[in-house]
């Protein structure tokens, strides 16, 4: 008996598995695919929503480029709304597809909406079920809608632009870009700030005019229709937005981006560059194979401090000068490199402590890690209380490869 429940019951998984469909089934062409999203403040109220939207089959056909032709691959839309939400759904009237936002690449937030507060946006994007969270988050210093205007250099879109851009900035170690659900984590988290990347709009030099992107862009025009030419742009990763809660309160430039990724253990390739001590026509470039760093609390009765531990392992990338490369000068060189970097940490911390009053770096994480009786005392005074801690920043800096010369290239004498 139990043996025929058990034929029953697979025969029956079997002819529902034969006979089921997709019943919410659609074709990509019949999608607008969104790649890249930017949101800003309206000048009227409310937000302005920008997609980048693909074309599958004008990507196919065109192997991913042709942006100028007829059959463009991509397509700018732009909808305004009262909230996120509200403008997400007026895009379908700039639209004669569904709107499809499971494969967006990129998020872009406006300075002036980063500056009024991001939270509402964020929520809209956290709870719609096509919404993807393992996206970088990037806030741009000045109009979201200049981004969308900015011409592709190397890739075919837009997105795939910028995406190229954080890969390659990773790789050096330079700029930053946090994931939106990282970013939704730490602000959730009451014990750190968030952070992101800054992406810049850069003029390019080529004199002639240039367009939108894809695209013309507004309320109810064609591609281009009533668009004043602009300037031809590009896009730049540099420097980190820093935020206080969900309001951005201000910028890190390169040096201070460098400095916060030496302090949270993330420099994973960089140069460094250095000169010999009182001969400066003796110049080395330092490349950095490994960096590692922790932050230690240290507790002494209602005393609160932290050093920061820097340990960096470089090899000699570029040599210009006339010593030669003894284990003496080395040592010299060492103590130069943990300088450079120990001063792109102090500048760092200075100015998120003193100018922008945020825990960026992690401080009060680790301290509730390591002493969650004493992080008790101090949760609910962090943010006032952490301006005036002092830190102390410590880096060794070691050369484990110099290369295959001991000097710098010979060079013959007329």
């Amino acid at each position: 008996m139990e043996m025929d429940k058990k034929l029953v019951f697979c025969l029956l998984l079997i002819l529902g598995l034969a006979t089921s469909g997709c019943w919410d089934y659609q074709e990509i062409n019949d999608l607008a695919i969104v790649l890249a999203a930017g949101v800003d403040s309206h000048r009227e109220g409310g937000v302005q929503l920008l997609v980048e939207i693909a074309k599958p089959e004008q990507m196919a056909g065109n192997g991913g480029g042709g942006q100028g032709s007829s059959g463009k691959p991509i397509e700018i839309l732009e909808s305004v709304g009262s909230t996120i939400h509200q403008a997400q759904r007026n895009l379908h009237w700039r639209s004669s597809r569904d709107v499809y936002w499971a494969h967006k690449q990129v998020l872009i937030i406006g300075e002036d909406l980063a500056r009024q507060g991001i939270a509402p946006l964020l929520d809209w994007f956290e709870r719609d079920h096509q919404a993807r969270h393992s996206i970088p988050l990037l806030v741009t210093n000045g109009p979201v809608r200049n981004v969308f205007q900015a011409q592709p250099e190397l890739e075919s879109t837009l997105a795939e632009e910028i995406i190229m851009l954080i890969e390659h900035m990773e790789k050096q170690s330079q700029g930053y870009g946090t994931m939106l659900k990282d970013f939704l984590h730490c602000l959730s988290s009451q014990v750190q700030h968030p952070v992101t990347g800054r992406l810049e709009v850069i003029q390019k030099e080529e004199p002639h005019g240039g367009s939108l992107a894809g695209a013309g862009i507004g309320g109810g025009q064609g591609a281009g229709g009533g668009m004043e030419p602009v300037p031809p742009r590009a896009l730049r990763l540099a420097d980190l937005a820093v935020f206080k809660g969900d309001r951005l309160v201000g910028w890190l430039d390169e040096r201070e981006t460098r400095g916060f990724r030496w302090i949270i253990g993330e420099v994973k390739g960089a140069l460094v560059d250095v000169t010999v001590p009182g001969e400066p026509q003796n110049k080395v470039t330092l490349e950095i194979a490994r960096a590692d760093s922790v932050i230690i609390p240290q507790v002494k009765g209602e005393q609160l401090s932290f050093t920061v531990r820097v340990k960096t392992q470089a090899a000699i990338g570029q040599y210009e000068g006339t010593l030669a490369l003894s284990p003496g000068l080395f040592s010299t060189l060492e103590a130069a490199c943990s300088a450079v970097i120990r001063k792109e940490m102090e500048d760092s911390l200075e100015r998120v402590q003193r100018e922008y009053r945020v825990d960026i770096f992690g401080f009060g994480k680790e301290l509730r890690r390591r002493y969650p009786n004493v992080w008790r005392k101090w949760e609910g005074k962090w943010d006032s209380q952490f301006p005036l801690l002092p830190i102390e920043v410590v880096v060794e800096s070691k050369i484990t490869n110099s290369g295959l010369v001991t000097s710098r290239v010979p060079v013959a004498q007329k």
